[in-house]
């Protein structure tokens, strides 16, 4: 049985990616895909852009797994690839992400992917597919899951599986771009505060730097297919 280590590769990742938001192993108790547990060891493995769900045995070799995606861009091309029944997806509007268009009507766009918690689980809806030891998948195979993972007690871990299985906010997003050496903290506090001395908002010194994140080469989306993109 191959490693998921292989698996990863197919899809362009690595846990030595600069990405990397958690590599964690998990208790069957802990996840539900769909109301169901999975069975064997698993493993959390996120990036800024998707995380992974693998089931696995002995020295990594791997059984089974998802992989879930995260960013709405990303999901949106995939969905618009021949064989995806996006009828058969029941997504939800996000009303706050309703823009305004000339005149007073509202354009409202479809969040492909929510996080949301309650006292003892964290909670995703989004599209994803099962994974295999094979290098293409069919675009048929992509489905709505919704993931619960029980929160864990420890602040560090908490802190990872949320980095790993949610969208990243603008702050993240600095984070990102720092830890992949993009910018620095001392480039960052020098431009946000020679913004906010101009009359600026932090909300746009954020952005300003979140635009140089879509430019990394560490942060490429695999496709549905395995191909870089």
């Amino acid at each position: 049985m191959a490693s998921y280590h292989r698996v990863l590769k197919v899809f362009g990742r690595s846990i030595e990616d600069k990405t990397l938001q958690c590599d964690c192993d998990l208790h069957p108790w802990e996840v539900k895909v769909n109301g169901k547990r999975l069975t064997g060891r698993l493993r959390l493995i996120g990036f800024v852009d998707l995380f992974f769900l693998i089931s696995y045995s002995g020295n990594s070799r791997f059984h089974d797994g998802y992989v879930i995606y995260k960013d709405d861009d990303h999901i949106e091309t995939i969905l618009s690839l021949p064989g995806v029944n996006f009828e058969s997806i029941h997504l939800p509007l996000k009303a706050s992400d309703a823009t305004s268009t000339t005149g007073s009507t509202k354009e409202q766009k479809v969040k492909y992917h929510t996080f949301t918690r309650d006292t003892v689980d964290y909670v995703v809806n989004s599209i994803g597919h099962r994974i295999g030891l094979q290098t293409q998948y069919d675009a048929s195979s992509l489905k709505q899951y919704t993931i619960k993972l029980r929160k864990p007690q420890d602040a560090l871990l908490k802190r990872k599986y949320k980095n790993a299985i949610k969208q990243h906010d603008t702050l993240d997003m600095l984070q990102d771009a720092v830890k992949l050496g993009l910018v620095s903290y001392a480039e960052i506090l020098g431009h946000g505060l020679s913004h906010i001395y101009r009359g600026g908002s932090t909300l746009d010194v954020g952005k300003g730097f979140v635009g140089g994140l879509g430019a990394s080469k560490e942060r490429r989306w695999a496709g549905l297919s395995g191909d870089k993109a």
